[in-house]
């Protein structure tokens, strides 16, 4: 059930109703990635891994398809093809990001099925450990 409603969630140019949530969601996992509170993230936009011009709108705007990022490191990577995006990505401060961008790095490509992985691994991570509610 919780795994479903990661499924459900959505944000494009288009659907924004869940953007306050995904970027509440992106705080919690990187709030649990730093403990001591020494990182606050305050300038967090959602970036599109897989940009919203070049894909199926079924898969672009889903979690699995968002990254927290930066205001100027987001305007950076705008429309940038995969490979350069990762380079972006690198610079990023969240953990959440760098770690995709270190997982990621020899791909060429990110795929439907590459979005529906990292929104299980995403739900999965937020039930287990981000909010501990399988206890």
């Amino acid at each position: 059930m919780f795994e479903d409603g990661f499924r459900k969630l959505k944000y494009i140019n288009n659907y924004t109703k869940d953007k306050k949530l995904i970027q509440y969601i992106f705080n919690g996992i990187e709030n649990f990635n730093h403990p001591t509170n020494e990182f606050i993230t305050y300038n967090m936009t959602l970036e599109h891994i897989l940009s919203q011009s070049d894909s199926n709108e079924d898969y672009v705007g889903i979690i699995g398809n968002l990254l927290p990022l930066s205001a100027k490191l987001n305007v950076e990577a705008k429309n940038s093809n995969f490979t350069n995006k990762i380079e972006i990505y690198k610079k990023s401060q969240y953990d959440l990001t760098k770690t995709f961008a270190k997982m990621n790095q020899k791909k060429e490509k990110w795929r439907d099925n590459d979005i529906y992985g990292l929104t299980i691994n995403l739900a999965e991570h937020s039930y287990n450990n981000v909010w501990n509610l399988n206890s």
